[in-house]
């Protein structure tokens, strides 16, 4: 046979008191989540610092400062940001997308470094016959603008987060190489 122990007296009396201490810790637990939730949500969509050029879901718009050819087709481009305390703000592993006024992009892995340049940014840009936005590139000239958007991130690296890192790169995939 069953046997119900009730503490505090009959088993009504119990019920009541039950239900009187739960409401308060249902509202405490409901308090907790949305304060959990709210933190996380804070923390993913976290924004860059300050500092940062790049804002998400923002248009960056900047100057070219200067122009380098490298080779018969190849030429780096040295874009001003908004002020000379400013980094690009893109993570290892990152790229911009570059715009045109015809809204065409493409994902470019600049070749400065966060850490040590600051108020600009240097694309390696290689003409391909053909090719709207490389060609659109080498159009440009000092003085010019050319739109750009990001932090685009597909991979996330962590510096010195392991012992040994292997990486093949060729081509055009060896610019995010140097960012590592």
């Amino acid at each position: 046979a069953a046997r119900q122990i009730c503490y505090g007296g009959d088993s009504d009396q119990s019920q009541m008191l039950s239900a009187r201490f739960q409401r308060p810790f249902t509202a405490a637990a409901l308090a907790g989540t949305a304060i959990g939730g709210a933190y996380f949500i804070s923390q993913r969509k976290r924004l860059p610092p300050i500092e940062s050029a790049l804002q998400p879901d923002t248009t960056l718009t900047c100057p070219l400062l200067e122009i380098e050819k490298k080779t018969a087709d190849t030429s780096r481009f040295r874009f001003a940001l908004p002020t000379a305390g400013h980094a690009l703000g893109l993570p290892v592993a990152g790229h911009v997308l570059a715009l045109d006024e015809g809204n065409v992009y493409r994902e470019y892995t600049p070749i400065t470094s966060d850490a040590s340049d600051r108020g600009y940014f240097d694309l390696l840009v290689k003409k391909y016959p053909g090719g709207e936005l490389s060609s659109a590139f080498h159009r440009l000239r000092v003085g010019d603008t050319m739109d750009f958007r990001g932090p685009v991130t597909n991979m996330f690296y962590e510096a010195n987060s392991v012992g040994c890192l292997g990486m093949v790169a060729g081509g055009t995939g060896i610019t995010p190489m140097y960012q590592i």
